[in-house]
């Protein structure tokens, strides 16, 4: 009786797909759909494999770009080249250009701890963060001595209002190189602390790229809201434009360059 049931129903497809000017789906799998046609016929097609990668790291993405070209044999291809697109923490790499298989790969950059930090520095923070940056995050990143000139201030909370803040040694090149930091300290009277303004970030713009850059930043000490220390970064963009530059040497020197060219850009797919 089940016989007779799936063959009566087997045959309503079929009468049904004749009286039809469309091809209907009866089936969808990963990798195929079966489909009956106008004709009565029923075909299984394959579907075309989307295949989109994602790595964490610089050796990952490379080494799987050169390893899956020479796997699926695809540089024998005409215009078998693949395609790397950098851009600002954009880098995506496509084989749609030759090969039926929609696949691509991007490396997914994120910025590094210390760079995270510096951005905190670039928006302001209170002497506590400025000192717990300096010891964690920032440890090796800048000198010393930064470390030390903000742990000789003794600064209280309430008395913030009363700090005095004033250029010291201003020069027509650099408009000055010293900040003299006046504040209370009990009955000992006021204390004067000077502060260099200018100091040098060293360090990694992302955390799967190990180039390192220098930032020259120029430090202020905002009163408005308390006490705060704003470090502002000078020639950001280039330093940006450079670590750029890096990368794209880095994929290039590291992927097979029979197989793949490295552009500075954005994949317009």
């Amino acid at each position: 009786m089940d016989m007779e049931m799936e063959k009566d129903a087997i045959e309503l497809l079929l009468e049904t797909g004749r009286k039809s000017a469309k091809a209907q789906l009866l089936d969808e799998r990963c990798d195929i759909k079966v489909w009956l046609m106008p004709d009565g016929e029923i075909k299984q097609i394959e579907k075309d494999l989307v295949r989109r990668h994602t790595f964490n790291s610089f050796e990952g993405f490379t080494s799987f770009l050169n390893s899956t070209l020479l796997m699926d044999g695809l540089a024998t291809e005409e215009g078998g080249k693949g395609a790397v697109f950098v851009q600002g923490e954009s880098v995506f790499a496509t084989f749609e250009y030759w090969s039926p298989e929609q696949q691509s790969a991007k490396l997914a950059l994120a910025p590094s701890e210390e760079y995270r930090a510096l951005e905190r520095l670039m928006h302001g923070v209170d002497q506590k963060m400025l000192w717990r940056l300096l010891v964690t995050d920032l440890h090796g990143c800048m000198d010393t001595s930064l470390l030390l000139a903000v742990s000789r201030l003794n600064v209280k909370a309430k008395a913030e209002s009363d700090v005095q803040i004033a250029p010291v040694g201003i020069d027509s090149t650099s408009g000055g190189n010293t900040i003299a930091v006046t504040y209370g300290a009990g009955k000992d009277g006021s204390v004067t602390a000077n502060i260099e303004t200018e100091w040098t970030w060293k360090g990694r713009l992302w955390d799967q790229f190990p180039y390192e850059s220098e930032i020259t930043l120029r430090l202020e000490l905002d009163m408005s809201d308390g006490l705060v220390f704003r470090f502002h970064p000078r020639r950001l963009g280039d330093v940006k434009r450079d670590v750029q530059q890096a990368l794209v040497k880095a994929l290039f020197d590291d992927l097979n360059s029979d197989r793949w060219v490295v552009n500075e850009g954005v994949f317009g797919g």
